[in-house]
């Protein structure tokens, strides 16, 4: 059985409203740290979180400002290895409007997708 979400009230607005999108997509959500020198700390949105296995804890959806004013943001899904680092799948960067209706057809397609199968 699936345990609920834990949101914070610190997450990016974009997470926010993906994670309310999307409610079955996420297994796991990691907050940025709000630290002013380290603006481009990312939100984490866990597609599958595997932190038991020996080889990958899973994949994420990450979200962070690419600007320091906010003004222009970056998204990638990376794979989360244990040994070798953590490569990048897909990556986008742009506005956070532009991001945002990216990710929301992306997300859309991936899920009906995964309804058919």
């Amino acid at each position: 059985m699936k345990s609920e979400l834990v949101i914070s009230d610190n997450l990016f607005e974009i997470s926010k409203k993906l994670i309310s999108e999307f409610p079955k997509a996420f297994v796991h959500i990691e907050c940025h740290e709000d630290i002013p020198s380290d603006w481009e700390i990312p939100d984490l949105l866990w597609l599958v979180h595997t932190p038991n296995d020996v080889f990958s804890e899973g994949r994420y959806l990450s979200l962070s400002r690419a600007t320091e004013n906010g003004s222009v943001w970056h998204a990638s899904i990376d794979e989360a290895h244990k040994h070798g680092g953590h490569p990048t799948c897909w990556s986008e960067t742009g506005s956070l409007e532009s991001l945002l209706g990216t990710l929301i057809n992306m997300m859309s397609t991936e899920m009906n997708s995964l309804k058919s199968e």
